[in-house]
């Protein structure tokens, strides 16, 4: 993870920026950074805009479009009852997308599947407590949840962008 206050989060930021900086003064032929945002709901306290957003810039500077390429949101640690983890988990997409979609160079965002009923989590990481992870926008039942809203919001408030493909 990258996305994180904390000194290893941050170690990974400065070695992922310093290879991307020798790979381009090297003449590599790179056009874009990848990002696989898999976000956890119980460290939404560890989480930095300001720190991101430096990064975020940062790697925009170097002339490269950033792709956020495997969105999701575990809710493995956090507390058992479905509205309020439905509530954090939407907060934490709302407060990651409000801050990465600030960054212009952000030109994809994918989620790591739609469906709770499909997600990868369910079987790599799932809850303590037996009860199905909810880390996607729609539900088991492909109904729209509180993360679709947030990711909506998301969306509809970020800076509007041109065409990235030329």
């Amino acid at each position: 993870a990258i996305e994180y206050d904390t000194p290893e989060d941050e170690a990974k930021r400065n070695a992922l920026l310093n290879l991307l900086k020798r790979l381009k003064s090297n003449g590599t032929p790179i056009h874009a950074l990848g990002i696989q945002a898999h976000l956890d709901a119980s460290k939404s306290h560890l989480f930095n805009p300001t720190k991101l957003r430096k990064f975020l810039g940062e790697v925009a500077n170097l002339g490269l479009q950033i792709m956020i390429t495997e969105l999701d949101v575990s809710d493995k640690n956090i507390p058992s009852d479905i509205d309020l983890r439905d509530r954090l988990v939407a907060a934490v997409y709302e407060d990651f997308l409000a801050t990465v979609l600030q960054e212009p160079a952000v030109t994809t965002v994918v989620t790591w599947g739609l469906s709770d009923r499909d997600t990868w989590l369910s079987l790599f990481s799932p809850r303590q407590d037996g009860l199905p992870v909810r880390p996607l926008p729609l539900d088991d039942q492909l109904n729209r949840k509180l993360a679709w809203n947030a990711i909506a919001r998301a969306f509809d408030n970020a800076p509007k962008r041109d065409n990235p493909i030329k």
